[in-house]
C-alpha cells in the first residue's frame, strides 16, 4: 500500500504541473513536496532523479545541492552507476563556471569508484569531462589521454555518438598542438563514427575541419577530393546549407588560380543552394562568406561597379555581424577593395587594425600573410616606400615559412600514410600466416577428437547392450505391479474429479470479485521528464511512450513513412506538445538543430508548412 500511495502521490504532482506547464518552478516545486515526504531511499533517488532532470532541463538555481543530494543517496545505496551518470552534470557547471580545480577534484572522486561501475560508459563520461577542463585549460597533453581513454571505453560500450565527440575533441586538441597528423587521423575517425550514427550535423562539422586542414597543409588535391565527396553527400541528404558553404569554397579557390569562368559558375551553384535554404536566420555566416567571396572574385576580374554594389551590401550585412573573429576575416577582403581603389587611409586604418587581431587571436600565418602584403601595398599608394619595404619582406619570410611548413607537412603526411599502408600489408600477411597455422591445429585436433569420439561411443553402446538387457527383466516383473497400481489410482481420481471440480469453481468466482482494473500508471509527464542523451534513454523513453500512445508509431509506419529513430524522437515529442526549447534539451542539441531537423523532416515527407508534423500524420 505504501508504494501505491507513493505513485499516486508523484502522479498527482505531475499531473498539476502538466496543467500549469507555463511556469516552469511548479514541476519542481511539485517534486520537491514529494521528495520531502518520501521516506523510503530507494524512492527519494527516484524522485531526485526527476527533480534533477527537471531543473538540468530549467537550469534552475537549486540544481547543484540537488545533484549533490542524488549522489550521496546514490551512493549510499551502492547505485554507482547511477553515482557516476549524474556526476558529469556537476562536473560541468564547474567548467561552467571556470572551478577546474573542483571539477577535477570531483573527476578523481568519481574515478576512485571505477571498480564498483557496471557500464564502461560510466567510467567514460567522467574521461570526457575530464578532458574538456585539461582542454579548457590549454594542457592539451592531458586532455587527449583522456579523450582517447573514454573513445575506447564509449566503443566498447557500443556508444558511439559519444566516442565520436571524443576523437573529435582528440582531434582538435592535436590541431591545437600543431601535430596535424594526428589531428587528421582522429578527425576521420569522428567523421566516420557520426556518420555510421546518421548524426549528419557533426558528421559535416568535422568534415569541414578536414578541409580546412588539408588546405593549411599543402594537401591541396585531397582537400578537393574531400570537397567533392561531401558536396556528394550534401545532395545525397539535401543538406542546402552545406552545399552552398562547400561551392563558396570551390570558389574561392578558383578565384585565387584566376580560373575566372569556373569562379562564376561555383559562385552561381552556391545562390542557386541559397534559395533552396527557407531559414534565412540560419544562414548568416555563409551569406557573410558568399559576400566575401563574391567581392574578392569582382576585384580579381577588375569588375569594379559590381564590387561596389557588393561592397556597400557587405557593410550592411555587417552590422548583424557580433562574432569579431568573422568582422575580422571579413576585413581582409574589404581590405583588398579599398586598396584597388585607392583609398589608401581607409584602408591603411582597416589593415592596421586587422593585423592587431590577426597577430592577437589568430594562429594561421596565411591571414597575416594576407595583410602584410596588402600593407606594402598601401604604404606604396602613400609614397610612404621604407615602411612599404618593411611590409614586403614580412610578407615575403611569411609566404616562404607558410609554403616550407606546407611542404614539410604535406610530405610528413604522405609518408605516414606510406608508412600506414606497409605496415597495414605487413600485418594482414602476418595474419594470414596465423591463420593458416591455426587452421592446421584445428584440423589436427578435430581428428585427434574424432577417434575418441568413435571409441568413446563404442563403450557406450556395449554398456548400453548389456544395461538394456539386464532392464528388460527387470521391467518384466515390475509391469504387473504398476499396472495394478494404475488401475487402483485411476479409480480414485474418478472418485475425486467431481470435489475438484466444485473447488475450481469456487475459487475462481473468488479471484473474479478480488480482480481489479490494472492501474495505469504510465504518465505524459514521465516522457516530459526525460533526458534523451544515449541509446538506453530512447529505448526507456521509446516503452513509455508507446504505453501512452500504443498505436502512433504503428500508424506512421502503416501510411508508409519510414522515419530514422532521429526524426522518431522529433515527432515523440512533438507529440507531447512541447517547444522548441523543451525539445532542444530533452535531446541536448540547440534550438537550430530542432529548426534544421524538423525542415528535413517536411521535406522528406512533403508535409505543406501551413499544418503541424503531428497534424500531417493524422
Amino acid at each position: 500500500m505504501r508504494n501505491v500511495d507513493f505513485v499516486k502521490c508523484l502522479l498527482l504532482c505531475l499531473l498539476c504541473s502538466t496543467t500549469y506547464k507555463t511556469n516552469a518552478q511548479t514541476k519542481v516545486d511539485s517534486l520537491q513536496v514529494v521528495l520531502d515526504k518520501t521516506a523510503e531511499k530507494s524512492k527519494r533517488l527516484q524522485v531526485l532523479d526527476l527533480l534533477t532532470r527537471e531543473m538540468i532541463r530549467k537550469n534552475h538555481q537549486d540544481l547543484i545541492p540537488s545533484l549533490k543530494k542524488y549522489m550521496s543517496l546514490a551512493k549510499e545505496l551502492k547505485e554507482y552507476d547511477f553515482m557516476a551518470s549524474k556526476s558529469r552534470f556537476l562536473i560541468q557547471q564547474h567548467i561552467i563556471k571556470g572551478e577546474h580545480t573542483k571539477g577535477l577534484q570531483l573527476c578523481d572522486s568519481m574515478l576512485s569508484f571505477k571498480s564498483n561501475f557496471n557500464k564502461e560508459s560510466s567510467e567514460a563520461h567522467i574521461l570526457l569531462k575530464k578532458g574538456g577542463i585539461y582542454f579548457s585549460e590549454l594542457a592539451y597533453k592531458k586532455a587527449i589521454e583522456n579523450y582517447l581513454k573514454s573513445a575506447e571505453l564509449f566503443e566498447k560500450s557500443g556508444d558511439i555518438i559519444f566516442a565520436a565527440d571524443a576523437y573529435f575533441f582528440t582531434g582538435q586538441s592535436y590541431s591545437n598542438t600543431g601535430d596535424f597528423i594526428k589531428a587528421i587521423k582522429h578527425y576521420e575517425l569522428a567523421n566516420n563514427l557520426y556518420e555510421k550514427a546518421k548524426d549528419y550535423e557533426y558528421m559535416f562539422l568535422v568534415s569541414k575541419e578536414l578541409d580546412l586542414i588539408y588546405k593549411r597543409n599543402g594537401l591541396k588535391s585531397l582537400a578537393n577530393e574531400n570537397i567533392k565527396k561531401l558536396i556528394r553527400k550534401s545532395k545525397k541528404y539535401k543538406l542546402y546549407d552545406n552545399l552552398r558553404y562547400f561551392y563558396l569554397s570551390l570558389t574561392l579557390e578558383a578565384t585565387q588560380d584566376n580560373k575566372f569562368h569556373l569562379a562564376e559558375k561555383f559562385l552561381d551553384s552556391s545562390q542557386y543552394y541559397k534559395r533552396a535554404i527557407k531559414d534565412i536566420s540560419l544562414n548568416l555566416y555563409n551569406e557573410i562568406r558568399a559576400k566575401k567571396v563574391a567581392l574578392f572574385l569582382k576585384i580579381k576580374q577588375g569588375n569594379v561597379i559590381a564590387a561596389d554594389s557588393i561592397y556597400k551590401s557587405f557593410l550592411q550585412l555587417e552590422k548583424q555581424i557580433s562574432h569579431k573573429k568573422m568582422v575580422y576575416a571579413a576585413n581582409l577582403y574589404k581590405g583588398h577593395y579599398l586598396v584597388e581603389k585607392g583609398e589608401s587611409e581607409k584602408a591603411l586604418a582597416l589593415l592596421l587594425e586587422t593585423k592587431e587581431f590577426v597577430e592577437k587571436k589568430s594562429s594561421r600565418n596565411n591571414d597575416l600573410q594576407e595583410v602584410e602584403r596588402l600593407l606594402a601595398m598601401v604604404y606604396e599608394q602613400l609614397g610612404r616606400y621604407k615602411e612599404a619595404l618593411i611590409h614586403k619582406n614580412n610578407y615575403i619570410n611569411l609566404k616562404d615559412s607558410v609554403h616550407k611548413s606546407s611542404l614539410t607537412n604535406a610530405l610528413a603526411f604522405h609518408q605516414t600514410r606510406f608508412e600506414t599502408t606497409q605496415k597495414e600489408k605487413e600485418i594482414l600477411q602476418q595474419e594470414s600466416e596465423i591463420q593458416e597455422l591455426e587452421l592446421e591445429k584445428k584440423i589436427a585436433k578435430s581428428k585427434r577428437n574424432m577417434l575418441i569420439a568413435i571409441l568413446f561411443s563404442l563403450v557406450l553402446i556395449g554398456s548400453w547392450i548389456w544395461w538394456r538387457g539386464k532392464q528388460k527383466r527387470k521391467q518384466l516383473q515390475e509391469k504387473i505391479l504398476r499396472n495394478k497400481k494404475e488401475l487402483t489410482n485411476f479409480t480414485n481420481q474418478l472418485l475425486q474429479k467431481s470435489k475438484e471440480q466444485e473447488l475450481l469453481q469456487f475459487q475462481l468466482e473468488e479471484l473474479k470479485e478480488k480482480v481489479t482494473e490494472k492501474e495505469e500508471v504510465t504518465t505524459i509527464q514521465d516522457l516530459v521528464a526525460t533526458k534523451i542523451l544515449t541509446k538506453e534513454d530512447w529505448y526507456t523513453f521509446k516503452e513509455k511512450f508507446t504505453n501512452v500512445y500504443p498505436n502512433f508509431f504503428l500508424d506512421i509506419k502503416n501510411k508508409g513513412y519510414k522515419l530514422t529513430k532521429a526524426e522518431e524522437r522529433l515527432v515523440s515529442l512533438e507529440k507531447l506538445g512541447l517547444d522548441n526549447s523543451e525539445i532542444a534539451n530533452m535531446l541536448g542539441v540547440s534550438v537550430d538543430t530542432i529548426f534544421m531537423s524538423r525542415y528535413r523532416l517536411r521535406r522528406k515527407i512533403q508535409a505543406p508548412t501551413d499544418i503541424s508534423l503531428i497534424e500531417y500524420f493524422s
